[in-house]
């Protein structure tokens, strides 16, 4: 499983209370800011709401529609900056 793919669960699973950075740090997601980032990319819609200092609670508004998921996703290559196309795994049933 995914660190994105964990995240989903644990946003799905804690509902409307959502979870915080802490929560995410406890599952070995160190940079769950990128993750957050890429799910965002990817066509979620996840809020972020501060609580106090560096912790926020991140809550699942909605997932992506349809075409959201089987539009390719670009990213700027590192050393060339150009955009290049990656390669999408299969989508999972919760997708």
């Amino acid at each position: 499983m995914t660190q994105c793919e964990k995240i989903i669960a644990a946003l799905r699973a804690s509902g409307s209370q959502g979870i915080t950075s802490r929560d995410m740090i406890n599952m070995n997601i160190f940079k769950y800011s990128s993750r957050i980032a890429e799910l965002r990319r990817r066509g979620w819609v996840i809020k972020a709401h501060r609580v106090r200092g560096n912790l926020y609670r991140y809550t699942l508004k909605s997932r992506p529609s349809q075409s959201a998921l089987q539009a390719p996703v670009f990213i700027v290559h590192p050393v060339q900056s150009r955009l290049i196309e990656v390669e999408q795994k299969p989508r999972h049933r919760w997708f």
